[in-house]
């Protein structure tokens, strides 16, 4: 039964997102927050949890939001590319990946 109100909180969230989402832009669709992925993921691996699991916290993601978030309007001020973008964001994605990999690892060797 625990394990149900983890569901229902998860989905709470996710609802109480999507109407934010929907606020934000005035309209309502189920491809809306699609693009979103490849900014989000980077945010919670710099924000400290692993993709192995098991590690990381609300804090240190929020922190992890907070600083990619300033980089990725730093790209919008710096008046970089609207098709380069995703692509300056793929990049991040593979070397935070790359980073939690790499410290993966050397935690498993100490």
């Amino acid at each position: 039964l625990k394990s149900q109100g983890m569901i229902e909180n998860k989905g709470f969230f996710a609802a109480l997102a999507g109407i934010a989402l929907m606020t934000r832009t005035s309209s309502a669709s189920g491809n809306s927050g699609k693009d979103f992925l490849l900014s989000v993921i980077p945010m919670v691996i710099v924000g400290g949890t692993s993709m192995a699991g098991g590690k990381g916290g609300a804090i240190k993601t929020v922190f992890g939001v907070v600083l990619l978030s300033m980089v990725y309007n730093a790209m919008t001020y710096f008046d970089i590319p609207a098709m380069m973008q995703p692509f300056i964001k793929g990049l991040i994605l593979c070397v935070v990946v790359v980073a939690d990999k790499y410290m993966e690892r050397r935690h498993e060797k100490v």
